[in-house]
């Protein structure tokens, strides 16, 4: 699965070292970041003796790139620990595309609370925690760990002409796809409600 993640360039120079570490346990997880701007910048920023004049790192041309990658990613992990439009706007287009998203803020730093846009969102898709220290290793995992479970994974699926029916009247009224629309009726129809199946998960784990 591929990870976008996003955070705000808000004093960049004082707090990448955070983010990056952020990125380096998700890829230690085994998970791929569809787009690592980061360690491109801490490079740069290397190079640049750590000059705190970031707008000569090309911002534009890494949130162009940033937003193409969000197309070809799965998952989007952003940190609101900063205030940031453009973070903002990419939690948007990430929901549109029906990608999961985590969003983290710190109690240690920053504006220590969720961007009211952010609150104001209101889909299933979208997951907000705080944290302190590195729980935010915690919070990532399960995350990641759940929406795994949740990856799409293609097989053939013989149906009825009643089912094919079905399936088309819920797709219409849900004004989603056939197959948008049969993952919603197992997940929130029998998996949610199946406490033998919660339990074999809790065990197989």
């Amino acid at each position: 699965m591929k990870i976008y993640f996003a955070c705000s360039s808000t004093d960049l120079t004082k707090y990448i070292s955070h983010y990056l570490a952020m990125v380096n346990y998700i890829i230690g997880l085994g998970f791929e970041i569809s787009y690592n701007w980061l360690s491109r910048v801490s490079e740069k920023m290397r190079k640049l003796n750590y000059n705190p004049e970031y707008h000569n790192l090309k911002k534009t041309e890494i949130q162009k790139e940033g937003i193409n990658s969000i197309k070809e990613s799965d998952l989007l992990i952003a940190d609101l620990s900063m205030p940031s439009t453009s973070v903002g706007y990419q939690v948007f287009m990430a929901i549109e595309r029906g990608l999961p998203v985590l969003c983290l803020y710190s109690l240690d730093f920053g504006i220590k609370k969720p961007p009211q846009i952010i609150q104001s969102i209101d889909s299933s898709l979208l997951n907000v925690s705080s944290y302190t220290g590195d729980s935010y290793k915690r919070i990532i995992k399960n995350f990641l760990n759940k929406s795994k479970r949740k990856e799409s994974i293609k097989f053939n699926f013989i149906a009825t002409r009643e089912i094919v029916e079905y399936l088309d009247w819920l797709s219409k009224k849900l004004k989603v796809t056939k197959s948008a629309a049969l993952r919603s009726e197992i997940e929130d129809k029998l998996i949610k409600n199946s406490k033998e199946f919660k339990e074999f998960i809790k065990d197989s784990h």
